[in-house]
């Protein structure tokens, strides 16, 4: 029969053995030779050891596992030029850090729209999935690409999409040059939730040159989303062809009674964005939700936004 301290030693020795088989998951993984971009971030979506890279930490929500992967592209590296299909951005399914140290992801000016088409026809860049949560640290991201038709092809986000349940942070990093031709908003960003919430967090960054052919020239946001932005700047984007275009900088829009948003502005600049219709130049912002949506500004200039009505 087994007596107390046995019985002791064993549940430590347990313990320890679960903790060393956590520090063999968890994972720095470095982009090089042998590991590219799309081999990283397949790498940290999966741990299933398909690529050279270094093996990924599992991630189990439910379970309480961390499973947060750090992927470091090294400094000086060569932009990441999406100029191929099998080049295109893994959409991100799971936890993840991205370091950038200064590089840059260049979609090659939306030409291969950075992933194969949805099952709506739409093409996105960089998609942030439902129940995803992913940081970039100090990366440029620039010249992204959505393309679709109104009732047939739902085109969100030129650069990044964000749907319900996922999470983006950007940290020191710029998203630039990007577009939507589609009929949807969002030219460099759209987020937007539905029965879970999405979160957008801007952190001294920089979103500039970017175009919608709808609403959002620079950001949309849709009905529960999270969105804030400190330390940064939104400028010289541009929404919309016609005049119903709205927010030439940043829209938010919630024709669909969903969730409310949440939306936090502080220490940061809105300026030089146009919008083709006559609503909102630098901003723009309508909920039709009964629950009131939560808008904080503060130390914000909102200065040189122009909309008009042709």
């Amino acid at each position: 029969m087994m007596n107390a301290a046995t019985a002791a030693k064993i549940a430590i020795a347990v313990i320890l053995s679960l903790a060393s088989l956590s520090q063999v998951f968890a994972a720095t993984i470095n982009v090089d030779s042998d590991c590219t971009l799309v081999d990283a971030i397949t790498e940290a979506n999966f741990s299933m050891g398909f690529t050279d890279c270094e093996h990924g930490d599992p991630y189990d929500a439910n379970a309480g596992e961390d499973g947060h992967d750090t992927i470091v592209i090294p400094a000086g590296s060569a932009p990441w030029v999406v100029d191929d299909y099998a080049k295109r951005i893994p959409r991100i399914t799971t936890k993840i850090t991205i370091n950038g140290n200064g590089n840059t992801i260049d979609g090659n000016d939306g030409n291969m729209r950075g992933r194969q088409p949805d099952r709506r026809g739409a093409r996105h860049f960089l998609e942030v999935g439902g129940g995803a949560d992913l940081t970039i640290n100090r990366l440029t991201i620039t010249q992204g690409g959505c393309e679709g038709e109104y009732s047939k092809n739902i085109c969100r986000g030129g650069a990044i999409r964000i749907s319900g349940g996922g999470k983006l942070t950007l940290n020191n990093s710029v998203v630039s040059n990007s577009d939507n031709t589609g009929t949807r908003s969002g030219g460099a960003i759209i987020a937007y939730g539905s029965l879970a919430r999405a979160s957008l967090t801007i952190v001294g960054s920089s979103i500039f040159g970017n175009t919608s052919a709808y609403g959002g020239g620079a950001i949309s946001l849709g009905g529960g989303v999270d969105f804030v932005m400190r330390g940064s700047s939104v400028y010289n984007n541009s929404a919309g062809n016609n005049a119903v275009s709205f927010g030439g900088g940043i829209a938010y829009r919630n024709p669909n009674a969903t969730l409310p948003a949440k939306i936090t502005i502080s220490d940061s600049s809105i300026f030089g964005n146009t919008a083709q219709g006559d609503r909102g130049g630098g901003i723009f912002i309508e909920s039709y939700t009964t629950e009131k949506t939560s808008i904080s500004l503060s130390h914000v200039t909102i200065t040189g936004n122009a909309s008009n009505t042709q």
